[in-house]
């Protein structure tokens, strides 16, 4: 239940504040780039989020993702068939 709520909190977060915030410093950069010569380094929504925490929440998501190969290359074993595992 942990788990779940920290993934539903960062997917607000990155869909909802760090987009929003992107947007702002992207418009930002452009209106002061109009006044000087330098191109804007443009800026990702992933830029607003610590790197510690999205490699977590990523943890997550790779966890699932092992658990269900895990299944399913158990059952293939069971029935005899040969794969690359």
């Amino acid at each position: 239940m942990q788990k779940q709520r920290e993934i539903q909190e960062y997917v607000e977060f990155k869909g909802k504040w760090a987009f929003l915030a992107a947007i702002i410093t992207n418009g930002f950069a452009a209106i002061a780039s109009m006044f000087s010569k330098r191109k804007p380094k443009e800026v990702k929504i992933d830029d607003f989020i610590d790197k510690k925490y999205a490699a977590k929440i990523k943890g997550y998501f790779k966890e699932a993702q092992d658990d269900k190969w895990a299944s399913l290359i158990k059952e293939a074993k069971m029935k005899g068939l040969k794969g690359p595992w």
